[in-house]
């Protein structure tokens, strides 16, 4: 069975993995950049079109998606939280493909064995980087599945800051696999490229495991 784990956000991470008897191989990942240059309408076609390319091109069987997230503290990305899971939900209904919506706290405790980073973790990366450097940490320590320090720009095909979407994404798909089936052996199946010195960045760069930065 094909699955597709999506992210949902303007810089939107997926993971595709297979899944056979009781073990689940990780074999694409990636980010999805919705343009900000259009109205959310557009937004949502875009994201609808891309969502249907991967499927087709995949095969895909069954689709998860990160779970509602709404806060009064973080009120502005609620438009965002809506639109693009509304926008999942109806391409894979009108594709035919049925999808699952992800529990957050549920995904990460099965994937980290922690919903949250710990206070070392938050320490050492800061509050909010942590947030999604613990799921990275635990992808490697628990599965061995690594990262490179760099994404790779859609518009550019040069190397930039890494995304991490894309790792929320690949413990999302993990999980799915889960709830699907009993499963014994998770692998991932990505050739890591080689990670890049960065010259110059404005942000602080992590890696788990460390990498050259």
């Amino acid at each position: 069975m094909k699955l597709l784990a999506i992210d949902p956000g303007t810089s939107c991470g997926y993971a595709i993995a297979e899944m056979s008897g009781d073990k689940v191989n990780v074999f694409e990942y990636g980010i999805i950049d919705i343009p900000d240059d259009i109205v959310f309408g557009k937004k949502s076609i875009f994201l609808m079109n891309r969502i249907k390319q991967i499927c087709q091109n995949n095969k895909i069987e069954h689709v998860g998606i990160e779970d509602y997230f709404a806060s009064s503290r973080f009120a502005s990305g609620t438009d965002v939280n809506y639109y693009y899971r509304g926008a999942i939900q109806i391409q894979s209904t009108l594709d035919g493909i049925p999808y699952t919506m992800l529990n957050i706290s549920q995904w990460k405790g099965y994937v980290a064995k922690r919903s949250t980073p710990t206070k070392e973790q938050k320490k050492l990366y800061g509050n909010a980087p942590s947030k999604k450097i613990f799921i990275q940490q635990a992808l490697w320590e628990r599965f061995k599945i690594r990262f490179p320090n760099h994404t790779v720009s859609e518009k550019t095909g040069k190397p930039i800051v890494f995304r991490y979407d894309v790792v929320d994404a690949v413990g999302q798909v993990i999980y799915l696999a889960h709830l699907l089936g009993e499963i014994k052996e998770i692998s991932c199946s990505v050739k890591t490229a080689e990670d890049v010195v960065f010259k110059k960045t404005s942000k602080k760069l992590f890696a788990y495991p460390p990498a050259l930065v």
